[in-house]
């Protein structure tokens, strides 16, 4: 059985926009940030009535609170 070969449009020449980079800025998040994280994401967990299997969820989310507020904090 024979397969046909496919070809690709080429794409035209246009030059693509520059890219500039956002500069990062460290927070500080105290002594222990993972315990403040840690912490947060217990309280979601029971915020949530202990229901099990959500812990990487719980984490995450704590961990975007925990540091936007310090970023929001150290602007």
């Amino acid at each position: 059985m024979a397969t046909a070969k496919r070809t690709r449009k080429s794409k035209s020449a246009t030059p693509s926009p520059e890219v500039t980079e956002t500069p990062v800025h460290k927070v500080a998040l105290g002594p222990d940030p993972q315990e403040v994280i840690r912490l947060r994401a217990y309280a979601i967990y029971e915020q949530r009535g202990r229901e099990h299997g959500h812990d990487l969820d719980d984490w995450l989310r704590a961990e975007a609170e925990v540091v936007g507020s310090a970023y929001a904090h150290s602007a």
